[in-house]
């Protein structure tokens, strides 16, 4: 479609796959496409509508079986973080992200790995990108760092940062091809700071992450429509009070 071409083939490779895909593998009665990252992966590619709220709900079951700790492999792992995140389950993924026991990446740290490994046991390679792939989620989940399709690139970037419950500060960057993005947030007494830098010519869509009535936007208050702010370039603090 982009090229002006005819693209109705490939949506038919797409359209019969998709129905493929989700006709041999989702169980009608589980309301599940099967432990190990398989929901997963099956929620990453997108699932019936019909069907999203018994597939999260398998996968929260899924989760709680392993006592919150991870079995989704080097596949399924790279996108459980973004995929829990995506259907309000931050709160779960940052249970995950901070446990210290095996198997986990704080049990990692706790025997002195400054990489991520092959294996979760530590057998062979001490320095590997098979599960490193979470990366993405400190980015786009808790600082909220995303691209938007209507002006790719990240000319307009969408910052919709997530406050998991325990965390109380994150500060992350993302280099684009305008410059660098930083996105920060901390939580103090009795407020909630965000600190946003945008490149030179490009702009920003924020988005609180709880809405509050009383909100400043670099030391004035102001008004916030539907929880949105609209940010040019330069430099930007935000304040919310605490709820």
């Amino acid at each position: 479609e982009v090229l002006g071409q005819d693209a109705s083939e490939f949506k038919n490779i797409r359209d019969n796959a998709y129905r493929a895909f989700h006709q041999a593998f989702y169980d009608e009665e589980t309301g599940s496409y099967g432990k190990h990252g398989s929901n997963v992966l099956a929620l990453q590619m997108g699932v019936p509508a019909d069907r999203r709220e018994k597939v999260v709900a398998a996968l929260k079951a899924n989760i709680a079986e392993v006592n919150d700790h991870l079995d989704t492999g080097i596949i399924g792992t790279r996108y459980l973080f973004e995929v829990l995140s995506d259907n309000g389950l931050t709160d779960l993924a940052y249970t995950i992200m901070n446990q210290r026991d095996f198997p986990s990446y704080g049990w990692w740290i706790e025997q002195g790995a400054t990489t991520t490994w092959e294996y979760w046991e530590g057998h062979r390679s001490k320095i590997h990108n098979c599960y490193n792939g979470i990366g993405s989620w400190f980015i786009q989940a808790l600082g909220g760092i995303t691209p938007t399709l209507d002006a790719p690139g990240y000319k307009q970037v969408l910052i919709r940062p997530q406050l998991p419950e325990g965390l109380e500060w994150v500060n992350v960057s993302k280099e684009t091809p305008y410059g660098k993005v930083r996105s920060s947030w901390r939580v103090e007494a009795d407020r909630i700071v965000f600190e946003v830098s945008v490149p030179t010519n490009s702009s920003a869509s924020f988005i609180l992450p709880i809405h509050s009535e009383e909100c400043q936007l670099n030391g004035k208050s102001i008004n916030v429509e539907q929880d949105t702010l609209t940010l040019e370039s330069g430099d930007h603090q935000i304040v919310i009070a605490r709820p």
